[in-house]
């Protein structure tokens, strides 16, 4: 060890101990204030946002008709999570860039067999 670790150490010692209950009270007293100050405020947020984001997803899990989407083995509600709208059959499109996605495989008489396992993926 150095000197200049014996040295901390030592002053350290040298603190009475009610003076460094003293300081360890005014930390938690401090950190308690900080974490009252940030939690106030993003709950507040927080439910802003849940309720904004709940109205959305409501929106999404409307457009998934039963003529649209029956028979589907993706769900809708994991679709709806992610921010996908069903715009057609089989078909959804992503709110946030708008891009469109295929939901059904296509027919393993129709394509290459390398083409077809690479859609299973």
């Amino acid at each position: 060890m150095s000197a200049d670790t014996f040295a901390s150490s030592s002053t350290a010692a040298e603190i009475p101990i009610e003076k460094i209950r003293e300081m360890k009270r005014k930390a938690c007293e401090k950190l308690s204030t900080l974490i009252q100050a940030i939690s106030s405020t993003t709950s507040v947020k927080r439910s802003k946002a849940s309720a904004e984001s709940f109205f959305t997803y409501k929106q999404l899990i409307k457009s998934y008709k039963f003529e649209l989407w029956a028979g589907n083995e993706v769900s809708p509600r994991e679709l709806a999570v992610h921010g996908w709208e069903c715009k057609a059959r089989d078909k959804v499109q992503c709110i946030a860039c708008k891009q469109y996605l295929c939901t059904s495989l296509p027919k393993i008489t129709d394509v290459d067999i390398a083409v077809y396992n690479r859609c299973l993926r």
